[in-house]
């Protein structure tokens, strides 16, 4: 039996023409990869969402972005790993392109230039501050990981 395959909006739909004239869509290897992927940005939109329904219900004085990733951590630290590959698949490119998302504020910044000029030897207080406590506790915590790694090697 002849079949031809055609790729359908790279989603990875098979177009099965068989001699019999029957005609079908069958799901693929990358349909499930696209189903993944899916997920994970659901995942991760339901994340947010639910984390800035907790903020504002509760009165958090947190970002609801920040309690939807730790309500994602919590659940990533009981369910397992099992949830891993899908989300990663989404949140490496994001991470990738993160530069992206500081365009926003920067065009803010220019539009509010006045009120930042008049703020801004705090600001650089604050970011040389917090670089820096921020430098500090890596350092700590790298120390703290790879001290068993150097006893070992004594």
């Amino acid at each position: 039996m002849a079949v031809a395959r055609l790729e359908h909006a790279s989603l990875g739909f098979d177009y099965v023409c068989r001699c019999s004239r029957r005609h079908c869509l069958a799901p693929t290897g990358s349909t499930s990869k696209a189903l993944r992927i899916l997920f994970g940005l659901i995942a991760l939109v339901a994340f947010n969402t639910l984390g800035g329904w907790l903020a504002s219900s509760w009165q958090l004085p947190l970002p609801g972005a920040l309690v939807g990733l730790i309500v994602l951590l919590a659940v990533l630290l009981t369910v397992g790993r099992s949830w891993q590959a899908p989300l990663g698949r989404v949140a490496e490119p994001l991470i990738a392109h993160l530069s992206l998302l500081f365009i926003a504020p920067t065009i803010g910044a220019f539009y509010l230039s006045q009120h930042l000029n008049e703020q801004l030897p705090l600001i650089v207080a604050i970011l040389f501050i917090s670089t820096s406590v921020a430098m500090a506790l890596l350092t700590l915590l790298v120390r703290w990981l790879t001290r068993d790694k150097r006893a070992l090697k004594q």
